[in-house]
């Protein structure tokens, strides 16, 4: 199975749970379509994250509220520090 790749459009459905394993929260927009890699400034955390797996696989992963807006975002000056992409 292909690994995600840099530059190209990648679509994701995301669930949301109030605890491991359960998917018991509503999304405003479960489905969310990026071009993985676009960002200048190195990989974002989640971009980080997908870039370690295939294409089709699902992925868990625990993210607080408060976190969510560094996790998702690109880096920008000062306030966060692109993530370089593993060899």
């Amino acid at each position: 199975m292909p690994k995600v790749e840099l530059m190209k459009r990648v679509k994701l459905t995301f669930q949301a749970g109030s605890a491991a394993g359960a998917a018991d929260l509503s999304l405003p927009r479960a489905d969310f379509t990026f071009i993985f890699g676009i960002g200048s400034g190195g990989l974002t955390p989640f971009e980080s994250l997908l870039d370690q797996h295939t294409e089709t696989e699902k992925i868990a992963f625990h993210l607080a509220g408060s976190e969510a807006d560094l996790f998702f975002r690109p880096p920008g000056p000062a306030a966060r520090q692109p993530v370089p992409r593993p060899p």
